[in-house]
C-alpha cells in the first residue's frame, strides 16, 4: 500500500484516500488495528495535497467467503448500537463507504489530512 502510494504521488496525485478500520492504531495491542494504524501513519508522511483516512466500523454486504466471529459480531453490534449504545460500532454498509470515498474525492477539502468515522459516514445524505 505505501509504495503505490508513493508511487501515484511521485507520477502527480494529489488526493489519496484509505480505507482503514475503526480502532487502527500504531499502539494497538490488536494486529489488524496495529498494521492498519502503521499503514495510516506512513501515508501521513506522503505529502498529498489531501489524505482522506476512512475507519468504517464492522462492513456490512455480500461476500463470497463467509466468517463466523465477523457474521455474529455483525448480528451483536446492531442490536446494541440499535438501542443507542456504542454507536460508533455500528455496522456500515460497504456501499456507504463507497459513496463517501467519492464524495469525499470530488469535495474541496481545506484540511490536508482527515480522518472520517463511520459515524461521519452513516451521517452523508448521499
Amino acid at each position: 500500500m505505501i509504495g503505490f502510494a508513493k508511487w501515484v504521488h511521485r507520477i502527480g496525485a494529489s488526493k489519496f484516500l484509505y480505507v482503514s478500520a475503526l480502532g487502527a492504531s500504531a499502539d494497538s495491542p490488536i494486529f489488524y488495528n496495529k498494521v492498519k494504524g502503521q499503514v495510516e501513519d506512513d501515508l501521513k508522511k506522503i505529502p498529498f495535497e489531501y489524505l482522506g483516512i476512512f475507519q468504517p466500523s464492522v462492513l456490512m454486504g455480500n461476500r463470497k467467503e463467509s466468517r463466523l466471529a465477523e457474521d455474529v459480531g455483525k448480528v451483536v453490534m446492531r442490536v446494541v448500537t440499535a438501542v443507542g449504545i456504542y454507536k460508533k460500532y455500528k455496522p456500515i454498509y460497504d456501499y456507504q463507504v463507497a459513496k463517501a470515498l467519492v464524495h469525499f474525492a470530488m469535495a474541496n477539502r481545506e484540511k490536508s489530512v482527515e480522518t472520517i468515522s463511520s459515524i461521519e459516514m452513516h451521517q452523508l445524505k448521499l
